[in-house]
């Protein structure tokens, strides 16, 4: 494996190196796609993943990968193997938290490591709104920033060590009024719209019939999908059919629920849209059919800030709640800190860490600006 990193010497051509988790070169190799020999269809998955990606996660990753071979030479594994000698202890702790609460002070475990690699100048936070920032609400004009979280993700995006982007579901006129802070980088609709700062977008270029089939789906799903509490939620190229209303027994019939939610996908892939899961699967999505998400998302609002060559100069870290953010933490594994905000330790997720609620991302926020303010001081 670091051979074969080694000979990567064409970035045009990067390639993508993949290992199993069980050989001992996996643990620091995190750039690399992991794979179990043991799972087929897991294999398959990730051969698939490698082929298919995208030539900037390639490339970031194949630099990644790269420049700290060029660090860690044979003189730095001896150092380190005989410092490690000198500081032998044997704790025996279980610095493991229950999903039912975390502190402050447990961050000094979870992202010290992380954040006291030397040579990185800034923080990178890519941040999910709802069911991360932001509780879930009845209604999604009822999923509400709370003050303390407003106030210190404010806080941290005045520092000028710190970059703040919120990439979610919603249109980039709704984040931007629900979280409003200006000086931060705003990704919505799964992060198709990316708006910066100083005022630049961008946009994934779309089929020409893209908006005219969204109108007519819109149509169509209004007329006979919409029962029972469901509805439509219009957020230009992007329609979201929520049905919340149905997740209390006895809200609809079960029958009708499942030719009602049949229905809906039908008319999704009749109009060529892909179509996606939310909020723990109450919501429904139509997705115009090209190949982004919040994983190509993350790459490109990293690359556009800070170039290609980032890795030695940022930390990142990743935070948030539901499918759709696994595709930014796959994009992302090894290249950043990602946490899954879901309170059961059942829910299978390739982040580093899970949070057990929103509170859990304020803590967190709250220990990263206190960490930021010691180091520099210190």
């Amino acid at each position: 494996s670091k051979e074969f990193v080694s000979c990567r010497i064409n970035l045009e051509k990067p390639g993508v190196l993949i290992l199993s988790p069980f050989i001992g070169a996996a643990d620091l190799m995190q750039e690399a796609l992991m794979a179990n020999p043991y799972e087929p269809n897991k294999v398959c998955d990730t051969l698939y993943h490698a082929l298919t990606m995208n030539s900037a996660e390639a490339e970031v990753r194949m630099i990644n990968l790269r420049g700290r071979e060029k660090g860690h030479d044979l003189s730095q594994w001896i150092q380190g193997f005989l410092a490690h000698l000198h500081n032998v202890e044997a704790s025996g702790s279980d610095t493991a938290k229950g999903l039912e609460s975390i502190q402050l002070k447990d961050f000094d475990s979870i992202l010290d490591k992380y954040l006291n690699a030397p040579g990185w100048e800034k923080l990178c936070l890519l941040l999910d709104y709802d069911g991360t920032l932001a509780p879930h609400g009845s209604h999604p004009d009822f999923t509400i920033l709370p003050q303390n979280t407003r106030e210190v993700l404010e806080r941290l995006s005045g520092m000028s060590n710190v970059f703040v982007s919120v990439i979610t579901g919603r249109s980039i006129p709704d984040i931007r009024n629900k979280v409003g802070i200006n000086n931060i980088t705003y990704a919505g609709n799964h992060g198709i719209d990316i708006v910066h700062p100083d005022g630049s977008k961008f946009m994934i270029p779309m089929p020409p019939e893209v908006e005219e089939k969204a109108k007519w789906l819109l149509q169509k799903l209004q007329t006979e999908c919409c029962v029972d509490g469901a509805w439509v939620e219009n957020k230009g190229v992007v329609l979201a059919f929520h049905h919340e209303a149905w997740k209390e027994k006895g809200s609809i019939d079960p029958d009708k629920k499942e030719k009602v939610l049949s229905r809906a996908r039908e008319l999704m892939t009749e109009a060529g849209f892909r179509i996606g899961m939310s909020d723990g699967g109450l919501v429904t999505e139509a997705k115009p059919p090209v190949k982004w998400n919040k994983g190509n998302a993350a790459i490109y609002i990293l690359r556009s800030a800070f170039g290609v060559n980032w890795s030695d100069n940022i930390r990142i870290i990743y935070a948030g709640d539901d499918l759709t953010d696994e595709d930014a933490m796959e994009a992302l594994k090894g290249l950043a800190y990602n946490f899954r905000v879901v309170n059961s330790g059942l829910v299978q997720t390739v982040a580093d860490h899970r949070l057990p609620d929103t509170k859990g991302v304020e803590t967190m926020l709250r220990w990263v600006e206190q960490y930021l303010q010691s180091r520099k001081s210190s």
